[in-house]
C-alpha cells in the first residue's frame, strides 16, 4: 500500500485497524472511520489506494467511464458526456485521480478541478464489479478534502436528470440542488456543497 506524505487523517471511511495502528491512533480512533490522504493519495482496503492518474491509466479510465455510463445511453437519448471526454488531456492537466484495487487495477476515478472560488467535480465513476464498496464516496471525499485545502468555498457538480440514483445519492452526501438546465443537449441537475 502506498501512503506517501500524510497531510489529512479524519475522513469518514471504513477504518482499517492495521492502518490506524501504523499511524499511532488510539483504540477510540480505531473504532471511528478514517482514511489517510497524502497529497491526493488515499488508503483503501485490501492494499488499494487513490492516486493521481498517470498517462498509462487513460485506457482503464476510459473503459471505466464506458462501463459506468453506457447503461444511460437509451434513457438520455445520446452518449453521456463522460463517455466522450478527452481523458488524456484531463490526466495531463492533473484533474483525474484513480482508485486502485488490491490487484493494481483501476476500480474507479474522479475528475475535479478549481473553477474560480469553487471546485467543480466533473465526473465520478466506479466499475460495476467494485460498486457498493464505498469507492465513489471515497473519491468524492478526496475531492472535498482537496477543495478545503485549496481554500474553495464549495464543491459544485452536475448530473443528468435521467441518472436518478445520483439525484438521491448527492443530497445524502450533503449536496443541495441549486438548479436545472439544458446544457450541450443534456438535461442537467446542479448541486453544491459548501465547505
Amino acid at each position: 500500500m502506498y501512503i506517501g506524505n500524510i497531510e489529512v487523517i479524519k475522513m469518514f471511511l471504513p477504518a482499517r485497524p492495521t492502518v490506524m495502528r501504523a499511524f499511532g491512533l488510539s483504540a477510540r480512533h480505531r473504532r471511528r472511520s478514517f482514511a489517510v490522504l497524502a497529497k491526493g493519495i488515499g488508503v483503501m482496503d485490501r492494499g488499494g489506494g487513490i492516486r493521481l492518474a498517470q498517462a498509462a491509466d487513460e485506457p482503464a479510465v476510459r473503459s471505466c467511464a464506458k462501463e459506468a455510463f453506457e447503461r444511460y445511453v437509451a434513457a438520455i437519448g445520446q452518449v453521456p458526456a463522460p463517455m466522450t471526454a478527452d481523458f488524456a488531456a484531463l490526466i495531463r492537466s492533473g484533474y483525474v485521480h484513480v482508485a486502485i484495487n488490491g490487484q493494481g487495477d483501476v476500480a474507479g476515478f474522479i475528475v475535479f478541478f478549481q473553477a474560480g472560488d469553487h471546485v467543480l467535480l466533473e465526473t465520478v465513476a466506479v466499475r460495476r464489479n467494485a460498486a457498493g464498496r464505498g469507492i465513489g464516496k471515497r473519491l468524492i471525499a478526496l475531492c472535498e478534502a482537496a477543495a478545503k485545502r485549496s481554500g474553495a468555498t464549495s464543491v459544485q457538480l452536475y448530473t443528468n436528470e435521467k441518472m436518478t440514483e445520483n439525484l438521491s445519492i448527492y443530497p445524502h452526501l450533503g449536496y443541495r440542488e441549486t438548479g436545472r438546465a439544458t446544457q450541450d443537449g443534456f438535461k442537467r441537475v446542479f448541486f453544491e456543497k459548501r465547505i
